[in-house]
C-alpha cells in the first residue's frame, strides 16, 4: 500500500524555506536587471523612431524631386505625397512617428534633415548622402542633449546648437 506520507512536500520545512529564499533572491536579480536595461531599450527604440522618419522624410523629398523638379519643406513635401495619392498615382504616404520633432531646410537643390528623438538625441541627413549622422559632443562617446522650447532647437545642459540647425523651427510629430 502507497504511503501517503511518503509524499509530503512539506514535511521538510527547512529545505523548503531556503528553496523559497533562493526563490526570492533570483527573482529579486532579475527584477533589478530588468530595471536597468529598460530605459536605456526604451531610449534604443525612441532613436529608430527618429532615424526612420528622417528615411522616410528623405524618400519623400526624392520623390516631391521627381514630381515638381524641387525639394520643398516638410509641408510642401507632404501636400506632394498627398496630391498624388489623391489623383490615383503611386507615392509615399508620409506618417512620421508620435513624439519625434522634425525640421527640414531645403533651397530646391539640397535639402538637410534634422529628427530629434525623445531621447535627446538629435539625428541630421541631407540630400548628399544616404547615410543618417548623430550630432555628438566634443569627445567620443558623448552624446549632445537638446531639446524643443517654443518650436526652437535648444541646447540641454552643456551641448551647442548646430548653427545650421538654429534658425529652424521644429515641428513635433
Amino acid at each position: 500500500m502507497l504511503n501517503i506520507k511518503s509524499l509530503d512536500l512539506r514535511s521538510d520545512a527547512a529545505e523548503n524555506s531556503i528553496m523559497q529564499t533562493i526563490t526570492i533572491a533570483v527573482s529579486a536579480i532579475l527584477i533589478a536587471a530588468g530595471l536597468v536595461t529598460a530605459p536605456g531599450l526604451i531610449n534604443n527604440a525612441r532613436d529608430n523612431n527618429a532615424t526612420t522618419d528622417l528615411a522616410n522624410i528623405a524618400y519623400a523629398e526624392e520623390f516631391n524631386l521627381a514630381n515638381t523638379g524641387n525639394y520643398g519643406s516638410l509641408a510642401q513635401i507632404k501636400t506632394s505625397t498627398d496630391q498624388s495619392i489623391a489623383e490615383g498615382g503611386s507615392g509615399p504616404k508620409l506618417t512620421l512617428s508620435g513624439g519625434v520633432s522634425t525640421a527640414v531646410a531645403s533651397n530646391n537643390t539640397t535639402y538637410k534633415l534634422y529628427a530629434l528623438s525623445k531621447s535627446g538625441k538629435l539625428f541630421v541627413r541631407d540630400s548628399s548622402s544616404a547615410a543618417t549622422v548623430r550630432v555628438n559632443g566634443a569627445a567620443a562617446g558623448d552624446d549632445y542633449k537638446f531639446k524643443i522650447t517654443a518650436g526652437k532647437l535648444v541646447a540641454d545642459g552643456t551641448a551647442t546648437v548646430p548653427t545650421d540647425a538654429a534658425a529652424l523651427t521644429f515641428t513635433t510629430n
